[in-house]
C-alpha cells in the first residue's frame, strides 16, 4: 500500500515575505522543482496567501509535492508572473525598460508588468521599496527583479491537511486488484474510489473515477454474491 497523502490541496511555505502579496489572484505559470528535476508545469489563476500558494495550478502539482515532501526532498514552486511573454518578447521588453529614463520610482519603472503587491514582494526580496528611484538601483539589481518576475522561487515546506484536500493520493495499487477491482489477495474484497492509488487533476476526473470504480466494484460484488462468478 502506498501511504495516503493530501492532494488537490494548497501548498505551504515558511517564506514570511509572501504576506506582502497575500490576497493576490493572478494568471501565472508554475513549475514544481526538486533539485534539477521539474515534475510538472501548470498555468492558471494563482492565489497567494500569507501561508503559501493556492489556486487551480497549485492544486494540479500538489500530488507530486506531497509525495516529494514525504520523501524528505527539498521542494520549490517556481512562478512565472508573466506567462504570456515568449523569451524573445521578454528580452525586448527588458531592453526597452532598461533603456528608458530611470528618474522615477521603481513602482513607476515597473508599471504595467505585475500586480503592485507582487512587485512589492519581489522588491522586498531585494531589500528595497517601490518608492525608491530606479536611478538609485544598479542595473544588475533591476535585471534580477525582472528575472524574478519570470522565475520566482517559493520554498514549499508542507501542504494543507486532509481537511483541505479535495482528494487523496496513495492507497492500494491497481496492480493488487483484478479487472473487476477485486483484491488479488482476498477473494470477495472489492475496492473503489480513494481506497485505490488513483488521483487526477481538477476537472471532475476524480468524481468520475469514484462513480466508475464504485459501479465496477459494486456490480462485480453483486454478480459474485448471486453466483455470477
Amino acid at each position: 500500500m502506498k501511504k495516503p497523502l493530501p492532494a488537490l490541496v494548497p501548498l505551504l511555505s515558511d517564506d514570511t515575505d509572501l504576506k506582502a502579496a497575500a490576497g493576490v489572484r493572478c494568471d501565472a505559470g508554475i513549475r514544481l522543482v526538486c533539485g534539477e528535476s521539474t515534475f510538472r508545469a501548470e498555468r492558471g489563476e494563482l492565489q497567494i496567501t500569507g501561508k503559501g500558494i493556492s489556486g487551480i495550478p497549485v492544486f494540479q502539482i500538489s500530488s507530486e509535492a506531497s509525495r516529494a515532501l514525504d520523501e524528505g526532498r527539498r521542494v520549490f514552486a517556481e512562478i512565472d508572473f508573466l506567462p504570456d511573454f515568449t523569451e524573445e518578447m521578454w528580452e525586448k521588453e527588458k531592453s526597452r525598460r532598461l533603456s528608458e529614463d530611470r528618474n522615477c520610482m521603481l513602482g513607476i519603472f515597473f508599471l504595467g508588468l505585475v500586480n503592485r503587491k507582487v512587485l512589492d514582494l519581489l522588491l522586498r526580496k531585494q531589500g528595497i521599496q517601490a518608492e525608491k528611484k530606479a536611478s538609485k538601483v544598479d542595473e544588475d539589481t533591476l535585471v534580477s527583479i525582472m528575472r524574478d518576475m519570470r522565475s520566482f522561487k517559493v520554498r514549499v515546506t508542507g501542504t494543507g491537511g486532509f481537511e483541505q484536500a479535495q482528494v487523496t493520493t496513495g492507497g492500494i495499487p491497481l496492480s493488487q486488484t483484478d479487472k473487476d477491482l477485486m483484491s488479488v489477495f482476498c477473494r470477495g474484497l472489492y475496492m473503489s474510489g480513494e481506497l485505490l492509488d488513483v488521483d487526477g487533476i481538477c476537472g471532475g476526473y476524480n468524481l468520475q473515477w469514484a462513480f466508475t470504480s464504485g459501479w465496477i466494484a459494486g456490480m462485480s460484488a453483486a454478480g459474485e454474491r448471486s453466483g455470477g462468478k
